[in-house]
């Protein structure tokens, strides 16, 4: 990999997995090697398998394409001592694919990749009641968090251009919807992939004033968007 995320594998000679494929001075024994045998009438190929064992993380892995390079040496045994008769080298490559998650959740739940909308019914609305939500975010690489309201950071009258403003925390700071239905705000941006259970963004919305409102519903629609840093 291009970075400094890894991936574990291992060689085996069984396909057990019992017996680790290792060269003739790191073993005492036959098992951990791959043997054969010529025949005599002059056989000179023999195909013999080795089991590769690779183990993923329990965490999601940076995306990319994973090598490493083995050197496999082939020896002939001689009344009981090795001798080496041919090196070549053995390429292993294994692509992570690229992963993005975004699901909206209530607040302290865990991600669900079906949960993907909330609504927050103020009811009957009053001036500075809040209510929250969490963003919860899987990505196998860094990732953009962007924000966009329709009315720009206002509830609009379901009748006509009448308005209740409101404020958005996002992890505890301020963010100014102002605009952001025609060029969506960047709330947050995460370097490098997030661990198994997500990245969890906490989101706030609080009522500006309601005294001399027009009485009806209003309401507002949030497109919240997560795409890939990279």
């Amino acid at each position: 990999f291009n970075g400094l995320e890894t991936l574990d594998f291992q060689i085996y000679t069984d396909e057990k997995k019992k017996n680790i494929l290792k060269d003739t001075q790191d073993t005492s024994n036959d098992n951990d090697l791959i043997t054969g045998r010529f025949k005599v009438n002059g056989e000179n190929t023999l195909t013999e398998q080795a089991y590769v064992d690779l183990t993923l993380p329990g965490t999601i892995q940076e995306s990319g394409m994973y090598s490493d390079t083995y050197i496999v040496n082939l020896y002939y045994n001689w009344r009981n001592t090795y001798y080496l008769a041919d090196t070549t080298t053995m390429n292993f490559n294994y692509l992570v694919p690229e992963i993005i998650s975004l699901s909206l959740v209530d607040s302290g739940a865990p991600h669900d990749p079906n949960d993907t909308s909330q609504i927050l019914d103020f009811g009957i609305m009053e001036t500075s009641e809040r209510l929250s939500f969490d963003i919860v975010v899987k990505a196998s690489d860094g990732y953009n968090l962007k924000f966009s309201s329709l009315n720009n950071g206002k509830l609009q009258h379901n009748a006509g251009n009448f308005f209740v403003d409101y404020s958005a925390l996002i992890d505890g700071s301020s963010v100014d919807l102002a605009g952001s239905s025609s060029s969506p705000v960047l709330v947050k941006t995460s370097p490098s992939a997030t661990g198994d259970a997500g990245d969890r963004t906490s989101v706030s919305i609080t009522l500006g004033s309601v005294e001399g409102k027009v009485a009806g519903s209003y309401r507002d629609s949030v497109t919240i968007t997560v795409e890939s840093a990279l």
